[in-house]
Formats: C-alpha cells, sequence, structure tokens
C-alpha cells in the first residue's frame, strides 16, 4: 500500500513522459515494480535496476520481465560499485564499473526516480551498518534525484527493540542524517507498520537540495495520495511523525525494562558522589542515566559504539554523545588508564555486547 501511495505522488512530480529509472530489491513476483505501474509511473523493466545474490532467481526474473536490468550481487555490491565508478569516469578499464557503463548504455541518467530497499532486517547489526553505508552512498554520489522517492523497509528479526517505535526512529534519523551530511535533505512521507510475521517498518522520503529549495518536491502533492489502509497495519504521515513518541509515553518493551532496572541496581550500587565510565551499548544510555538520576553529584564519561545510536541519542535525549570503538576505544582507554592515579573511576561499566 505504501509503494503505491509514494509511487502515484512521485509521478505526479515529474513530467508524465520521462521515464522513471528505479532500484529495486525484488523477486520473481515483482511486486513493488507492479504498484508502480498500476499507480501510473512511466516505469517498466527497461529502466528498472535489481540486484539480487541468487542466480536462480535473477534468471526467474529474467524471464518474469525481458529486459529488466537485473544483477547477481547484493545491493551493497551494486551501490558500492556505482559510487566507484561515479568518481572514476575517467577510467577506461571497465572492471568492476561495468555495472555503471552497462546502466548508461540503456540509456539510464545517472541517478534513480525511485529505489525501494527492502532489507528486511536492523541497521544496528554488522549486515545493518553495510545498509546504513548503502543509504550514504545514495546520497554522496547523488544517486538520488531531484523530487526523487526513497522507501525503506526494515524488521525487528533478530534484534531486542527496546520501546515501540524505536526502528522507525533509527531509520529516519539514518536517512535524514545522510541526505543533511551530503547537502541534501529527505522529508519524511508516512511510516507503516506492519507483521509479516515479524513486525516490519517502511518509511518513504522524497529527496531534494538543501542548495537549490525552489525546485524542491512539493509535498502537498504527497498529502492528497489517500493512505494507505490494510488489515494489521498502521500509517502515521510524516508531518505527524516526531522522534521518540512512543518512547516518551512510556511505551518500552521487555529489554529497555529490563536494561532500565539492571542500569538502576549499578547505580545505587555505585553509591553517590561517583566518577564513572559507561561505554554504553545502546541509545537510552541507561547506564548514564540511572547514575544521574540517582546521584545529582555523579560525573559520567559516556560514549556509544555507533555513530546512528549516537545520533538518535542526541535528539531523543537531547545531549552530546561521544562515539568510541575499535581502535579510537583502545586509545581512550590507554589514556584513562594513565589519567586514573589522579581521576580514578569508582564504577565502570563496559558494555561490549553491541559489537564494540
Amino acid at each position: 500500500p505504501l509503494a503505491s501511495r509514494v509511487a502515484a505522488s512521485s509521478c505526479k512530480q515529474k513530467d508524465s513522459s520521462t521515464a522513471t529509472w528505479s532500484l529495486l530489491l525484488e523477486t520473481r513476483e515483482l511486486q513493488t515494480l507492479s504498484a508502480l505501474c498500476a499507480a501510473g509511473a512511466n516505469a517498466d523493466a527497461s529502466t528498472t535496476v535489481v540486484p539480487n545474490p541468487n542466480a536462480e532467481e535473477c534468471i526467474a526474473l529474467q524471464n518474469a520481465s525481458p529486459g529488466i536490468h537485473v544483477f547477481p550481487c547484493t545491493s551493497h555490491t551494486l551501490i558500492s560499485e556505482l559510487c566507484e565508478s561515479t568518481a572514476k569516469q575517467s577510467d577506461a578499464n571497465l572492471g568492476t564499473h561495468g555495472v555503471r557503463n552497462n546502466l548508461l548504455d540503456a540509456g539510464w541518467g545517472g541517478s534513480f526516480n525511485f529505489v525501494w530497499l527492502d532489507y528486511c532486517g536492523t541497521l544496528a547489526s554488522l549486515p545493518g551498518r553495510r545498509r546504513q553505508a548503502d543509504l550514504r552512498d545514495l546520497f554522496k554520489v547523488e544517486l538520488l534525484s531531484q523530487g526523487a522517492v526513497l522507501a525503506v523497509t526494515l524488521s525487528e528479526r533478530g534484534a531486542a527493540q527496546l520501546y515501540k517505535g524505536e526502528l522507525a526512529d533509527s531509520l529516519v534519523v539514518c536517512v535524514q542524517e545522510a541526505a543533511q551530511n551530503s547537502g541534501q535533505k529527505a522529508l519524511l512521507v508516512g511510516i507503516v507498520e506492519y507483521r509479516c510475521p515479524t513486525p516490519m517498518v517502511t518509511a518513504a522520503f522524497v529527496v531534494g537540495s538543501l542548495r537549490d529549495t525552489e525546485t524542491f518536491p512539493d509535498m502537498e502533492v504527497f498529502a492528497a495520495v489517500p493512505c494507505p489502509a490494510a488489515p494489521g497495519l498502521s500509517f502515521e504521515d510524516g508531518k505527524s511523525w516526531c522522534i521518540g513518541k512512543w518512547f516518551n509515553q512510556g511505551l518500552e518493551k521487555h529489554a529497555g525494562a529490563a536494561m532500565r532496572i539492571t542500569a538502576e541496581a549499578f547505580a545505587n550500587a555505585a553509591g553517590p558522589g561517583v566518577h564513572a565510565l559507561a561505554l554504553e551499548a545502546v541509545k537510552l544510555l541507561p547506564i548514564t542515566m540511572a547514575l544521574e538520576a540517582v546521584n545529582a553529584d555523579v560525573s559520567v564519561v559516556s560514549a556509544l559504539p555507533d555513530p546512528l545510536e549516537a545520533a538518535v541519542a542526541r535528539q531523543l535525549l537531547g545531549r552530546r554523545v561521544d562515539v568510541l570503538c575499535g581502535a579510537a576505544l583502545l586509545d581512550q582507554l590507554r589514556g584513562y588508564s594513565l589519567a586514573v592515579a589522579s581521576t580514578p573511576f569508582d564504577a565502570v561499566w563496559l558494555g561490549y555486547d553491541s559489537g564494540r
């Protein structure tokens, strides 16, 4: 349903005679391409790009829709190669840059009008960090055209959520920060939540340039398109969405409650007036918040392992959070060890469970 909504909106943003180039994560059913066509987009197989690492599925895709541009690789590989070849367009050796050249020969203009990344995973895992990189790369080399629609699907599979709406919060912040860091803006059209059978989230954005605000897409066009509706599906318009909406209403999940209770026990054991080090694992900063709640005069040095988690924490909690992991973490710990004689820590929490 959301695909139809954003596709129809996208069509109204541009000349209907202009071909819609799409990058889709599809299977042989081609559900997203069908939704685009049903919504009136000038999209067909000849302007659709699909990466799929399964050789059998690639053959089935080509049989189902002759002329479709199918590449036997992951979305990460495809986007990475498009980025590399953008930076090296003058390189005479095609090598790994054959993807871009093949598309240019087919009439592709160098950017996409519609991108649907149906990831069906989280952003917090190791694969999730590759998904974050995909989104950053799309904006970094302007693979999204002016007025393009970007839709991303994530799922809670394999990851315990801390509060209702956490996955959507991370997705929106990830996309909007990636856009802003590249001189662009990604306005949220809406968010759909449903189960399949794992809880799923799909968010859609319209992309424009911060440098050229006069040609930024007209968001009123999106408002005129009917909201998606289906049994078991909830939709929130982008205008009414705000980060931490459900968290602020106290709708924490079991994992969030367990972390909060554990953090409170740690803070009570630490006692008053402590100087603490908290290598936090999640965006809610439970250890830091518990220490500060119990001890008014506490001094806490806290950090997260992932820039996205830190970005969400900044918006959610309204505070700056350092990012420490890998070599930077080791260097910082060595620095602490040198200074410990003058300012020793009274309490230390090492959150190594987050892939630090």
